[in-house]
């Protein structure tokens, strides 16, 4: 069996305090994680895995800040960017 196992892309995490930085690539790192995941698709048709396993944090409804909770679905904005490369299920 031939797999891929990624874990902790938090995709889409809004990676709070970036903000903060004078001429930080904001845009370009806060869509990295949804690049990475792309490319390890594309990697696991080219290499015909049979299995990609995403393991981390997407079982947490939430990201945990010391001042509040913010809502945060790793697994949703997986599910819509696999769907939305054609892949169906969940």
């Amino acid at each position: 069996m031939k797999f891929i196992h990624a874990a902790d892309l938090h995709i889409d995490s809004p990676m709070r305090g970036l903000d903060n930085y004078d001429g930080a690539p904001v845009d370009l790192l806060r869509g990295a994680s949804r690049k990475a995941l792309i490319g390890l698709v594309d990697l696991a048709l080219r290499e015909k895995v049979d299995l990609v396993l995403l393991a981390g944090k997407g079982h947490e409804p939430t990201i945990l800040y010391a001042d509040h909770a913010l809502p945060w679905d790793e697994a949703a904005v997986a599910r819509e960017l696999l769907a939305a490369m054609g892949f169906a299920g969940g």
